[in-house]
């Protein structure tokens, strides 16, 4: 299977830096919370991070901006029909994951991980 597109279920420092780590990867990732500011905070510290990449010379602004531009938010679960891989990243409460992958398990095409 080739992946190209992925959603990372939750927006807090564990799912916006997988996030991150895939979209510098090249791969298109929509990062997936259940508030769009959740989503806004994670995609800003996205957005730190990479500026201090560049201000230290480890990247360039054309780069920062190319993974910044492979990030998109989500409030929907929805939006997994069109993913190849999933990272569930949410809070550490065992209901709260296991409903969202009941749920999921219903909407990711079926040879998506």
């Amino acid at each position: 299977m080739n992946i190209q597109r992925v959603m990372v279920v939750g927006a807090g420092q564990m799912g916006s830096g997988i996030a991150q780590v895939l979209a510098q990867s090249g791969l298109l990732v929509l990062l997936n919370d259940m508030k769009g500011e959740f989503i806004q905070r994670g995609i800003e510290k996205i957005a730190k991070q990479l500026s201090r990449d560049v201000e230290k010379g480890r990247k360039t602004e054309k780069e920062k901006s190319a993974i910044l531009s492979r990030i998109q938010g989500s409030t929907d679960l929805g939006d997994a029909k069109e993913v190849q891989l999933v990272i569930e990243a949410a809070t550490e409460n065992k209901e709260i994951k296991l409903a969202i992958i009941r749920k999921l398990d219903q909407i990711i095409p079926e040879e998506a991980i």
